[in-house]
């Protein structure tokens, strides 16, 4: 569709909110998801629940709805 229509490439863009995400958050930014196990680990294999629990990702947060204006 439109193949002969000049467009953005995607990758330029991913360059821009890269370049945009360093500046605002800083190159040693993280994310941080604790990972906790509801049982003990036998011979290697976990006998209960693993649960993991994201934090300050808006993407997990059900309260942000996607925006990254609290982190920024």
């Amino acid at each position: 569709l439109d193949s002969d229509r000049a467009q953005m490439p995607a990758s330029n863009m991913k360059l821009v909110t890269t370049a945009a995400a360093l500046v605002l958050l800083g190159p040693g930014w993280h994310f941080t998801t604790r990972a906790e196990a509801g049982g003990a680990l036998v011979d290697g294999t976990l006998q209960g629940d693993l649960v993991l629990r994201a934090g300050a990702d808006p993407l997990f947060d059900e309260h942000a709805r996607g925006s990254v204006d609290a982190l920024l």
